[in-house]
């Protein structure tokens, strides 16, 4: 109990804007992992076919092949431009969240009682 009460301590004194901080941090870190599970996997596909295809270019000269793998990239580049383009697009709709911090912030403004005198 007593560090249920310490951590309301903390965060009462750090304020809305301790917990604003917090939140963008952890919001920061989770969009670089989602970003990274999203990208990372293709972008090394991408990567890895186009040095496929130049080396059998090089090679071989088998111009099928070569269309096969440049083709391969085309619908991978394609498939992670869709996979950032609804990333993005949901990222940008309102959540639970965002509702809670415009309430919390409003509630901490200027002329309006937090509510601290009853802790």
């Amino acid at each position: 109990m007593a560090s249920l009460i310490a951590g309301h301590e903390r965060e009462v004194d750090g304020g809305p804007r301790g917990n604003l901080e917090t939140f963008e941090t952890a919001e920061r870190a989770r969009i670089r992992r989602d970003l990274h599970d999203v990208m990372g996997h293709q972008l090394s596909l991408i990567s890895l076919k186009a040095q496929v295809a130049a080396r059998v270019l090089r090679k071989t000269a088998d111009i099928d092949r070569a269309v096969l793998e440049i083709e391969l990239i085309e619908r991978s580049a394609r498939e992670s431009l869709a996979k950032v383009r609804d990333y993005v697009g949901n990222m940008r709709q309102p959540d639970f969240f965002e509702g809670w911090q415009s309430a919390w912030r409003a509630g901490f403004s200027p002329g309006v009682d937090d509510g601290r005198h009853c802790i």
